[in-house]
This record gives structure tokens, sequence and C-alpha cells, in this order.
């Protein structure tokens, strides 16, 4: 879809620049069309698939006490609890 809304700003800016319109009109139909099925493929694609706040927390739920290997806990209590 970006590329079709940049060719139809450079024939805008085309036109402004004194170009004959009548010269342009098969181009920006073109990219019209580009730029409407574009949209229609964006709409047709829906929301992208990704993951519930559900299974987030089950995730979160999953690691279970991270207590005692956070940042504060000492070294070696930290590997000691994970056998590292």
């Amino acid at each position: 879809m970006e590329e079709a809304e940049a060719k139809l700003r450079r024939f805008r800016d085309a036109i402004a620049a004194g170009v004959d319109p009548t010269a342009l009109v098969e181009s920006i139909n073109e990219a019209q069309a580009d730029r409407t099925a574009a949209q229609g493929a964006l709409a047709a694609a829906g929301e992208p698939a990704g993951i519930t706040d559900a299974e987030v927390y089950a995730m979160i739920d999953s690691l279970g006490d991270i207590g005692p290997r956070s940042p504060t806990a000492s070294r070696a209590s930290w590997h000691g609890s994970t056998g590292i």
C-alpha cells in the first residue's frame, strides 16, 4: 500500500508542477486500484495472531517461584538452587 500511496503522491506533485493531468489519468487509476487492492488485503488479513493475556500469565505461572534466583539472592544460593 505504501508503494501505491507514494505513486499517487508523485502524480499529485507532478500535476502541481504543471504536468497535464490527462496524461496521468491511466497511471493514477492504476495506482488507485493498487491502493484499493492493498487496503482490501490488509482488511482481510485481520489482526495478527498472537498470544492471549491468559497464555502470558500461564507461562509466568509455569516459572514457579523465582525469588531464590533473583538478583538480590547470593550467587551461592542461586547456583545451588539451579544446579549450576
